[in-house]
């Protein structure tokens, strides 16, 4: 792992340039030139709400496989590194009287991205070279799932599917 800058500043700021992160077979899992992010710590404080001002990601490369059910995929060293051994499950009360927090993301800015997605167990091959995304999002209401995006654009980007497998059948798939 390397990671060339991190800063993180009182305001909700966060700066990260030069981050690269391999597999445990030495090979690329996922690495980033710079990424900014603006998430305003006040309303967080205050419980009213949970966002994202402003997110600026550059040169974002991810390679994401499994080749078995087996093995996993190429990063579950992480999720085993950072899980608890010995998790037990709460129980969850949730009061109707308590209030939500809402939830906002403003302003997108992606550049130059390289995303690979192979999963040779569903069989599902995906790519993803993203040139430029840009998304001013000016309303965002999950609660009624109405959104409203006042800029949107996207350049220089190209996107491959592959489905080599059949879906496995649901058992809660009904017949028609």
């Amino acid at each position: 792992m390397r990671l060339d800058r991190l800063f993180i500043t009182f305001s909700g700021n966060v700066y990260l340039n030069g981050l690269y992160l391999e597999d445990q077979n030495g090979d690329t899992l996922v690495a980033s030139k710079s990424l900014e992010v603006d998430v305003p710590l006040w309303p967080i404080i205050k419980g009213n709400a949970i966002g994202i001002n402003l997110v600026e990601w550059e040169g974002l490369k991810a390679n994401v496989f499994r080749k078995d059910s087996i093995d996993g995929f190429n990063f579950q060293f992480l999720i085993d590194a950072f899980a608890a051994e010995d998790v037990k499950a709460e129980e969850k009360t949730e009061d109707p009287d308590a209030s939500s927090t809402s939830f906002f993301i403003k302003d997108l800015f992606f550049t130059d991205f390289d995303l690979k997605y192979n999963d040779q167990v569903t069989g599902i091959d995906t790519r993803l070279i993203l040139g430029k995304l840009n998304l001013q999002i000016k309303e965002m209401d999950l609660e009624t799932m109405n959104f409203h995006i006042s800029k949107a654009e996207i350049s220089n980007t190209d996107v491959g599917y592959y489905q080599s497998l059949p879906y496995p059948e649901s058992e809660d798939t009904e017949a028609f």
